[in-house]
């Protein structure tokens, strides 16, 4: 309508009159009367009949002139299959022709084929060569596409931060809203840049306001959490996040469902934590899934218990989503027949699921099950390798059993040098059981140097944490002066702790001393009462004194 009122119809003569003449922008013109008016629209169905072929036909007798819009369009219309069959090579082909031109579109476009491998070979450097084509002129999605590709790196593209900083800083301040926000991603972590969290909380807003729910979720996440230069503000946080699972986010939903969970930034509220992990699950999130299950099968204040819905939910994310946890707590569901009937075998094949996905709990239990033979074929190998893989994980339980496997050479050979290692490992990492066998190995020089006072110093560890027997050889240790200096009222007073746990030995002591008087008042009747307890626990110290006291009192009456 430049000049004149706007008439298609006339448009449309005149461009296929311009077409008849060999005008190849006459023929673009014309193909895309008959067609569309921009990329994203379909081309037109009139009485019924496709036309693609007909703009087809149109934009082939311009490319035959090298027309580089013609080029393009023929291009776009094999690789979307318009008009034709779809062939991704011949359209990057055209694409090629028109890029040489110095079409932008196409440049951009044939960087697309070369990342994605369509049509052509994959090649990330080749990519980036027109990416960078485009880019020079002034393309803001190319100049996007250069920034994310030097920024991240591929193979053939080395990683640069700054460069690709420069990039996106280059699309954002020109209203890009992906960049903005990798903008913000950069200034978060200091990528390119020095860390700032108040200029990446700026960009992330400025990506929200065009929607990005990427942006919109990450300054909802600043927000919430805050961070140095960013106070903590959960309830616009909570808004970003409303607004973020709004557009589909479902981080952002489950974010929500998180703070009535734990009533964090919100009054504590189950049912609404319930709503919230539901509609998280409804945007594919198998971590939201997880959540429902584990607030059906476990039930809480207003959300009543229903384990059947529960198991169904985490059978959604474990089989729909590798969901790990779900894995395991389905294999848990099974070993201790918890809302389902008690299957061994079942279990085994949940907690090998879930050691396949990765969940280092599961991965234990698994082992657990392979090395003692429950649920499946007795395999000890299979178990030990299991319980390595967790223990290689931070699995603490993991580290003792291989500890006792190694100490005793039960599925592997006897090695009280590889015990000692994981006793240590699991000590390392607060297992008072680690503790104790890591402080029995240097006590004795069994797998490890002899070294008294490490041991002692790591049985009181154990000890002070509670560990019976632990306490009871701290009390031995003292009693005996074997690494410390010798205290029989600190001996008796950890015999006397590990007596109270019923350990055979802690007990056994605390008769023996009190009996014989040994810094602590003689109470010959008490001290007999503990011995005979203690031989109730198995102390075979225990029933020899008390067979040679029946002795002394058989020859006493003789």
């Amino acid at each position: 309508g430049y000049g004149v009122d706007a008439d298609l119809h006339q448009a449309r003569l005149w461009f296929l009159l311009a077409a008849g003449q060999g005008s190849a922008d006459g023929q673009c013109q014309t193909a895309r009367c008959l067609g569309a008016t921009d990329l994203d629209t379909p081309f037109a169905v009139e009485d019924g009949v496709h036309e693609g072929h007909m703009a087809l036909e149109w934009y082939e007798l311009a490319a035959a002139q090298e027309h580089p819009h013609g080029l393009f369009m023929v291009g776009y219309m094999k690789v979307e299959g318009i008009g034709c069959e779809k062939n991704l090579s011949d359209g990057a082909n055209f694409w090629r022709r028109a890029a040489a031109k110095g079409h932008v579109e196409s440049q951009r476009r044939l960087g697309d084929a070369f990342y994605y491998g369509n049509g052509v070979e994959l090649d990330y450097a080749k990519a980036l060569e027109h990416y960078r084509m485009a880019a020079d002129q002034d393309d803001i999605e190319a100049i996007y596409d250069v920034g994310f590709l030097l920024y991240f790196g591929k193979p053939g593209v080395e990683v640069d931060y700054a460069g690709g900083t420069a990039m996106f800083r280059a699309a954002a301040e020109r209203g890009h809203a992906k960049a903005q926000r990798r903008l913000g991603d950069a200034y978060y972590y200091g990528n390119g840049v020095e860390r700032d969290y108040a200029k990446a909380l700026e960009w992330y807003c400025k990506s929200a306001e065009q929607d990005d729910r990427e942006g919109v979720y990450s300054a909802g996440y600043l927000l919430f959490f805050g961070k140095p230069g960013v106070e903590i503000d959960k309830q616009r946080g909570l808004e970003f996040y409303r607004h973020a699972a709004g557009l589909g986010h479902a981080k952002a939903a489950r974010r929500i469902g998180d703070a009535y969970y734990y009533g964090d930034g919100v009054e504590c509220d189950f049912a609404q934590a319930l709503r919230w992990y539901r509609r998280a699950a409804g945007y594919n999130s198998g971590q939201a899934m997880y959540e429902v299950g584990f607030l059906l099968f476990f039930g809480r204040p207003g959300v009543p218990k229903d384990q059947k819905a529960g198991l169904q939910w985490w059978r959604q994310a474990a089989d729909g989503y590798n969901h790990g946890l779900a894995c395991q707590r389905l294999g848990n569901a099974y070993y201790y027949g918890d809302g389902v009937e008690l299957d061994y075998a079942l279990a085994f094949k949940w907690y090998a699921q879930g050691a396949d996905n990765g969940d280092v709990q599961a991965i234990y239990e698994a082992g657990y099950m392979a090395y003692y033979g429950v649920g499946t074929e007795q395999d000890q190998a299979r178990g030990i390798e299991l319980w390595q893989a967790a223990a290689d994980h931070g699995h603490v339980k993991a580290m003792q059993r291989l500890a006792d496997a190694y100490s005793y050479g039960k599925g592997v050979e006897r090695d009280k040098a590889i015990a000692y290692k994981w006793d240590l490992m699991a000590a390392k990492h607060g297992s008072k059981q680690g503790m104790y066998g890591a402080a029995h190995a240097l006590f004795y020089g069994q797998g490890a140097e002899k070294d008294q006072a490490a041991a002692i110093a790591l049985y009181k560890q154990a000890a002070v944490e509670g560990l019976a027997s632990a306490q009871a050889c701290l009390g031995d240790a003292l009693y005996h002066g074997h690494g410390t200096e010798k205290d029989r009222q600190q001996a008796y007073d950890w015999f006397r702790r590990a007596a109270q746990q019923d350990h055979a030995r802690g007990t056994f002591m605390v008769g023996y001393m009190q009996y014989h008087g040994e810094f602590v008042e003689q109470d010959r009747e008490t001290g007999l009462d503990w011995v005979r307890e203690a031989a109730k626990l198995g102390s075979a110290e225990a029933r020899e004194m008390l067979a040679e006291l029946d002795d002394d009192d058989e020859e006493h009456k003789e």
